[in-house]
């Protein structure tokens, strides 16, 4: 499926992931589901089609709720808040982002954590909220440098860079 969806090649890939999302309901593995209707959302959103991705996103985290799966909750949170953001829904992005950081927060993924950080910085910078967005860049940038991310600490000094580019703030 990833390998037809990196190609573009989205129906393809939307048919492999609904073929095994039925193997896995036969099975009655319902985190092997939950993983394909997650595969499913990313699917549809690379493809723009934000309204089925978004069923895909809410079936996937309901099922991963259910099972008491937090770390697989977050992520499926986190694929969802980068939808809300492509379709401009900024609060809801913004809130979405909020809950899958408690969770990985919860986990000790401090690496996710950092990262829905980030995505959730440009949210905010997105909505013109830049005293928040700058903080939230500065608690994802302290996480990146506590488990030595340079990868991590670049892209945030990125964003910080063009939030004070947006602001006109060249000082």
């Amino acid at each position: 499926g990833s390998m037809y969806d990196n190609q573009g090649l989205h129906a393809e890939a939307a048919e492999v992931y609904r073929q095994a999302q039925s193997a896995y309901q036969k099975a009655e593995d319902q985190e092997g589901e939950a993983l394909a209707l997650l595969n499913l959302g990313r699917v549809y959103r690379n493809w723009g089609r934000g309204d089925q991705a978004l069923a895909y996103y809410e079936q996937a985290i309901e099922i991963f709720q259910r099972l008491d799966q937090p770390e697989n909750e977050a992520s499926s949170l986190m694929s969802l808040g980068l939808l809300y953001n492509d379709l401009d829904r900024l609060t809801e992005a913004i809130e979405t982002y909020e809950q899958a950081f408690i969770l990985f927060e919860t986990v000790e993924d401090l690496e996710a954590a950092a990262g829905v950080l980030h995505n959730l910085g440009n949210a905010y910078a997105r909505a013109e909220r830049f005293e928040e967005a700058e903080t939230t860049f500065q608690r994802a940038l302290e996480m990146y440098d506590t488990i030595a991310d340079a990868d991590g600490i670049g892209a945030i000094y990125s964003s910080l860079g063009h939030l004070y580019d947006d602001q006109g703030a060249y000082d």
